[in-house]
């Protein structure tokens, strides 16, 4: 499960001083072009968007980071598949 984890080193949250920002959020903007147009399959939907959270740093609330999990969604079994040895309708005796 760790391997879906990836770190966003272009982003950098940090604390807002004020009540209504929940964080003030620094993009490097080289990095990030980079990164996205290296990582475009990786957009988890069909309109495009890559999704991260900002977590807090467990030593330190104070410092946050970006991270992006990754949500693949498992590969689809088909009937064969989960069961090979099943016979087909036409191979079998049932009487009905």
């Amino acid at each position: 499960m760790e391997d879906n984890k990836e770190f966003l080193n272009f982003v950098f949250p940090r604390p807002s001083k004020f009540d209504w920002v929940v964080a003030n959020i620094s993009l490097n903007v080289d990095e990030m072009i980079e990164w996205l147009q290296n990582n475009r399959e990786k957009a988890n939907n069909n309109k495009g968007y890559i999704d991260f959270d900002v977590l807090k740093y467990s030593k330190d609330p104070n410092k946050f980071y970006a991270r992006r999990y990754n949500k693949e969604l498992p590969k689809q079994v088909t009937a064969k598949e989960h069961m090979p040895d099943r016979e087909t309708v036409e191979q079998s005796d049932l009487p009905f």
